[in-house]
């Protein structure tokens, strides 16, 4: 799979999107930490950031289940 040209570039891309968005959770739990020196609220400001992947699962998740393939790649 990984021979064809495609399938590496589709797989970079990923990997860097996934590494841009740790990098930015990361920055932003660092910002907040700076400020008040809470790691508290670091930790907050850290798990916040994966909020928006918790609930497009929760949300998303079950379409995928109830509506039909084709129809549902259309409107993504």
């Amino acid at each position: 799979m990984l021979a064809e040209p495609v399938f590496r570039l589709l797989l970079v891309t990923k990997t860097l999107a996934i590494a841009a968005a740790s990098l930015r959770i990361l920055a932003l739990s660092t910002l907040v930490y700076a400020a008040p020196r809470s790691p508290l609220w670091a930790a907050v400001a850290f798990a916040a950031g994966f909020l928006p992947q918790f609930a497009g699962a929760a949300l998303f998740g079950a379409a995928a289940d109830r509506i039909r393939p084709r129809p549902l790649l259309m409107a993504g």
